[in-house]
């Protein structure tokens, strides 16, 4: 007969989505189980504790605190994200504009598009600031800096994604 696994998990208790404590056979502490959607993975922490009540308290305590650790500049919704608009964007210029192809073009290059960028920002969280630090990244990748109206239409594609999240009251000023 085959020697069951030391990690093999004895007990567990789901606490809520995403939250659940456990105890696997080599230890006596509880361990802590919480689902990071952002990574699309689980963390686990011990929770230092033997006694289930208080192993579910220290629980929901680092689950609140580790939520609020989270990049809070992300999206939490895939509604309110800059993918979501540019996607929404892209769908209403489709056949109707010249400029669309172009537009699609920044939009999605796979290294520095806007996308690959901002895609998982929330729309609220995209600053002036932020802009500005998009399009310095755009010269630090390249030998030569580009010109002042390459970098022009980039920052017209993002007042025009961020136009719609204005239109749908996401946003109060652009």
């Amino acid at each position: 007969m085959a020697k069951d696994s030391e990690n093999r998990i004895t007990t567990i208790k789901h606490l809520r989505k995403g939250l659940a404590i456990y105890k696997i056979a080599r230890s006596p502490y509880y361990y802590i189980r919480i689902r990071d959607p952002l990574a699309g993975k689980y963390v686990s922490r011990s929770s230092k504790e033997t006694s289930r009540l208080e192993a579910i308290e220290v629980a929901y305590e680092f689950a609140d605190s580790y939520r609020s650790k989270a990049n809070s500049d992300h999206a939490q919704k895939k509604a309110t994200s800059f993918e979501h608009y540019a996607k929404k964007l892209m769908g209403i210029q489709k056949g109707k504009s010249k400029w669309s192809d172009g537009d699609n073009k920044l939009l999605n290059r796979s290294k520095d598009g806007l996308i690959c960028y901002f895609g998982k920002y929330d729309v609220t969280k995209i600053t002036t600031g932020k802009v500005r630090d998009y399009l310095i990244h755009l010269d630090g990748n390249r030998p030569k800096r580009l010109a002042e109206s390459t970098k022009a239409k980039h920052t017209i594609i993002i007042r025009k994604v961020l136009t719609l999240a204005v239109e749908d009251g996401i946003l109060n000023v652009l």
